[in-house]
């Protein structure tokens, strides 16, 4: 099923807007045709979300440090405070020492409106994207009220970029609001994300999923995940004091229940949201129907820069964050955010499972190399027929008996082949555990599952470009590297399929 979404504002709309409070523009823009009065009027201003290493941010962050300045001396019972905004993603279940931050906050019994409501719970997953783009919004309009910036936007930290892999500099500067020392040092002292971490920011295969759910969970796992671990201090297995547990632990980025309350997690987020518009935008980008949505509801509850409850259903959330947002980034020639396009939309379809074998093996300190014969129903690797095209999925299924710290890349090669199997070309994508143990011990479930002394987790995979069905012999190599220091962290590989479902049913 195909939609257009609204024609775009001008550009010589936008920018006489901007203009009256900026300097500078983008050098990057080109002149367009003026659209009438009566577009503007009906979607208002468009607010530019600017890249937090250009210089054009650098009011936009000052603005954030003055916001959150505020932010901070506010009880936290205050909807807009920065504690009651953190605590809506999510905060710890009990916290000792009389919650010095929050006082009114002690254990989850005390929990108040909207906490603990972000998409780490079961059956929130096909809703991470959505409910993270709104929560973010809803932070920018508070921003923009109590910064006294009347054209702020949310800025965003593009380290899937090489040239902008370091923090930027105000949340560095331990004299802003911005800075948060319960996170990996070497970020905060200005040097460059490590170069292990490179494969988990590389989006290229990220971007040729065309199914959104698998999108969704892949982006979710990494850069996502990845860079919760790695700002939060998890694969350097730092040991820092963490306020909002009021204890020693990980940083704040790399526990689900403190990662809001560090400023960076809001930049963070705008990027992961830069990401996907940059997919949807691409030809393989694809949108979730309402429907699939609605089978696995979930709550959106937020507060506007008045303090306001926002409460809304599925449907209203799917029409805001497709439809009604006042925002764009300067890297899409500040075309505003979901422009005329042509976007597939898509059901939640069930995979048909094809072949399984289980290894039950360990990966080892390194990583390990598998040998899965998948031939048994090589009939049924059929990729194309007269009624559908198939995208093929490789699902690994794992268990452990705590939270990996450390990042997995997966390569796959069909076995007898020649060529080294670890290289791009051969790269299924990459496994993240961030939050893991928060969903089993949360919950018993969802992407964390928990069976007495073990929890799991399971990656599905675009390979439709790694695997040729014509000449595929059913027979797979599977490499899972370890990214980091060798560990004695234990990671068990309990099942590993091949999958196919319709790309457009």
């Amino acid at each position: 099923m195909k939609f257009k979404i609204l024609k775009p504002l001008s550009l010589a709309f936008i920018l006489g807007l901007w203009m009256s409070s900026c300097q500078n523009p983008p050098s990057d823009t080109t002149d367009e045709t003026t659209e009438t009065e009566e577009v503007a009027e009906e979607s208002g201003t468009t607010y530019i979300r600017r890249n937090a290493q250009s210089p054009a941010a650098s009011s936009d962050l000052a603005a954030m440090n003055t916001a959150f300045v505020k932010l901070r001396d506010m009880p936290c019972t205050e909807p807009v405070s920065w504690y009651y905004q953190g605590a809506m993603h999510w905060v710890p279940n009990t916290v000792p020492n009389g919650n010095p931050l929050c006082p009114e906050y002690q254990d989850s019994s005390q929990a108040m409106t909207a906490w603990m409501n972000c998409t780490h719970a079961p059956g929130s997953e096909l809703h991470f994207l959505i409910w993270h783009r709104l929560y973010i919004y809803y932070l920018e309009r508070i921003i923009r009220k109590y910064s006294g910036k009347a054209d702020f936007a949310l800025p965003y930290w593009d380290y899937t970029n090489m040239a902008y892999r370091k923090m930027p500099d105000p949340f560095r500067d331990k004299n802003t609001s911005l800075f948060a020392s319960a996170r990996l040092d070497s970020l905060n002292e200005g040097y460059p994300i490590g170069s292990f971490m490179d494969q988990n920011l590389d989006v290229t295969d990220l971007f040729e999923n065309r199914i959104f759910s698998i999108f969704n969970k892949n982006i979710d796992k990494a850069p996502h995940g990845a860079m919760h671990n790695y700002i939060g201090g998890a694969y350097a297995k730092i040991v820092v004091w963490n306020e909002i547990y009021q204890e020693d632990r990980d940083g704040l980025m790399a526990e689900v229940s403190s990662a809001a309350f560090d400023p960076i997690f809001w930049l963070h987020h705008s990027n992961i949201d830069y990401l996907w518009q940059k997919w949807e935008n691409s030809p393989n980008g694809a949108r979730p129907s309402l429907e699939a949505l609605e089978a696995k509801p979930w709550g959106y509850t937020f507060f506007d820069e008045n303090g306001n409850k926002i409460e809304l259903t599925v449907a209203e959330a799917y029409d805001m964050a497709f439809n009604k947002m006042d925002y764009t980034y300067d890297a899409f020639d500040v075309k505003p955010l979901l422009t005329s396009i042509e976007t597939n939309l898509q059901e939640d379809q069930e995979p048909e499972v094809i072949a399984s074998a289980k290894p039950k093996k360990r990966v080892g300190q390194k990583g390990s190399q598998f040998a899965v014969d998948l031939s048994a129903k090589k009939e049924k690797m059929v990729l194309k027929s007269d009624q559908a095209e198939y995208v093929l999925l490789l699902t690994i299924h794992v268990s452990f008996k705590s939270e990996p710290n450390h990042s997995y890349e997966v390569y796959i090669r069909e076995q007898g082949v020649e060529e080294d199997i670890v290289s791009k070309e051969n790269l299924a994508g990459i496994m993240t555990f961030f939050g893991a143990e928060h969903h089993a011990k949360e919950h018993g479930h969802h992407d964390g599952h928990q069976h007495g002394d073990k929890m799991s987790s399971s990656f599905t995979f675009d390979v439709s470009d790694e695997i040729d069905l014509s000449k595929f012999n059913g027979k797979l190599d599977v490499d899972i590297r370890r990214k980091g220091k060798p560990t004695d962290e234990e990671l068990v590989i309990e099942e590993i399929s091949l999958q196919k479902v319709p790309l457009n049913p």
